[in-house]
């Protein structure tokens, strides 16, 4: 393990993407263990170092969060730049009530939740939530290593076998492609070489099975026509091969597609001498049958057959934004529920992005955050090339719509996808480059106090008449019961006899006392 690894009563450890990261008793530094190397690295930290003890550590990706271990409401925040750590305290706005120590801390969400704890020199079950503040970041990549030639409609999937970003295909200076990339961890493209006879396609999809280590490409186009077909890329032998299917579906281009439960969905796409559909298929992978699904729709109303939608996928629920069809440009939001196979459209307050399609969206934490292309000039007329892509979020709790940063260049038809705790973006256009957008932590927070008082209100205070000078146990027998004996420490009790303890413990700072029955 190194010649210096962590040692003490007190440490702190959270888990990282990469391995575990250790605060030492003295917290002036971090011993990082690589799970991949299974190695230790030394960090400092850099600032005020703080002189805690009893506190309680969250961690997140790239940094954590010390709350309590001190007389007043404090919190501190310890972030990773470059080759040390750097100290700071968080500005809280809310709650400036007294500290706490001795407590527990849990991540929910982008939140943390702090309960009980000693504060004020006696036991409390306050509950406090600590809310920081994020900003979101995106951040250009650039185009490294073997880079695929700038496309559009390319189809994306994640691997968790290489840990890397698969691309095939897509529309590249007008003739379809059928070329594989890889996106890999270092943040770099390489060429993926396949064997076998890869198809030329473009609005296609293609999904990641994660226990075979098989992606499945389906359906898209050649520019000329659609097609139906299923190929299997097994990541391993690298080998592609084209698969027959038990039935049918007919063929479709501008789909979305997914894997639930051993399953690959398609929802909606293009399908010719039919039109716009909003149907749904579902392939078992390991029989390769085709079953077309008659969804349900709450209050008999149905969505709109559409193609170019974005679609995700959240609590065994698929969302769909937007798309177009032979009539119009669509902005309105539909889930489906995968358990009972409705239908309902979420009709979301406040303001909202313009009609919209070949955009993307992901989730990141509780955000679903929507890359719209904007199709409409300053009169509102369409425009085939987007004047620019802007970010839009929204919460997936409150179903409010926030705009967020705007000058992402000129796209549509492009990707996006869950990357190293951040979204990853790529294609649609002439822009040859690799965005990451990430939500970064401020120094800024919010603390809220009290949330459950009327369910848990604070331990009511002993009267001073009723306080013992030792400490002392009293043992009720109810009547009529047979004995059943344990034991508590050196004594034998009964399983139905009522132990009440009261005590009585002195603070050093306090003449007051606390007790607890």
């Amino acid at each position: 393990f190194g010649e210096e690894v962590p040692k003490g009563l007190n440490l702190k450890c959270w888990g990282t993407s990469k391995g575990v990261a250790c605060l030492s008793e003295e917290m002036s530094k971090v011993f990082f263990l690589d799970l991949a190397s299974e190695e230790w690295t030394v960090y400092n930290c850099v600032g005020k170092i703080p002189q805690l003890s009893k506190y309680s550590l969250v961690g997140f990706s790239d940094c954590c969060y010390v709350l309590g271990g001190t007389e007043e409401t404090t919190v501190l925040k310890l972030e990773c730049q470059s080759e040390s750590y750097f100290w700071n305290e968080v500005e809280c706005k809310g709650y400036k009530g007294p500290g706490v120590h001795s407590h527990s801390s849990v991540k929910i969400g982008e939140s943390l939740v702090t309960l009980g704890g000693i504060s004020d020199y006696r036991p409390t079950n306050r509950v406090l939530l600590f809310k920081p503040q994020l900003e979101v970041d995106l951040e250009n990549l650039g185009a490294k290593g073997y880079c695929p030639s700038p496309r559009v409609g390319q189809a994306t999937c994640y691997s968790n076998l290489l840990n890397s970003i698969i691309i095939h295909g897509g529309d590249s200076y007008g003739e379809p492609s059928n070329d594989f990339f890889l996106f890999t961890q270092e943040r770099t493209w390489k060429k993926l070489y396949i064997k076998g006879t890869a198809p030329y396609l473009v609005h296609h999809s293609m999904v990641y099975d994660s226990e075979t280590d098989k992606a499945y490409i389906f359906g898209g186009g050649n520019l000329k026509q659609c097609f139906s077909d299923l190929y299997e890329v097994d990541i391993k032998s690298q080998k592609i091969k084209l698969k027959s299917t038990k039935e049918t579906v007919k063929p479709r281009a501008g789909h979305s597609a997914f894997i639930f439960q051993k399953r690959m969905v398609v929802i909606g796409g293009f399908v010719p001498k039919t039109g716009f559909s909003i149907e749904v298929c579902v392939l078992d992978l390991k029989s390769l049958v085709w079953t077309q699904v008659n969804p349900r729709a709450k209050e008999e109303v149905f969505p709109k057959g559409r193609s170019a939608m974005s679609c995700n996928f959240l609590n065994n629920c698929a969302f769909i934004i937007g798309g177009i069809n032979s009539q119009e440009i669509l902005s309105d939001t539909w889930k489906l529920d995968l358990e009972t196979w409705q239908w309902e459209q979420i009709k979301l307050p406040g303001i909202s992005p313009e009609p919209l399609y070949g955009h993307a969206a992901e989730f990141l934490g509780n955000k679903l955050y929507l890359f719209c292309p904007e199709s409409h000039d300053h009169l509102g007329r369409h425009t085939k090339v987007p004047r620019n892509v802007t970010l839009w979020s929204l919460n997936s709790i409150t179903h409010e719509w926030c705009k967020e940063i705007k000058g992402i260049p000129s796209k549509r038809f492009f990707s996006a996808l869950k990357f190293q705790n951040s979204i990853w973006v790529y294609g649609g256009g002439p822009d040859p480059n690799t965005y990451l957008l990430t939500k970064k932590f401020i120094e800024k927070a919010t603390i809220c106090t009290n949330l459950y008082e009327e369910v848990f209100p604070e331990s009511p205070v002993i009267p001073e008449e009723s306080k013992l000078e030792s400490p002392d146990i009293s043992i009720i027998k109810p009547e009529g019961h047979e004995r059943k004996s344990f034991s508590i420490g050196t004594n034998d009790y009964s399983d139905d006899e009522t132990l009440t303890l009261e005590t009585s413990r002195k603070y050093s700072d306090s003449q007051s006392s606390v007790k607890s029955k």
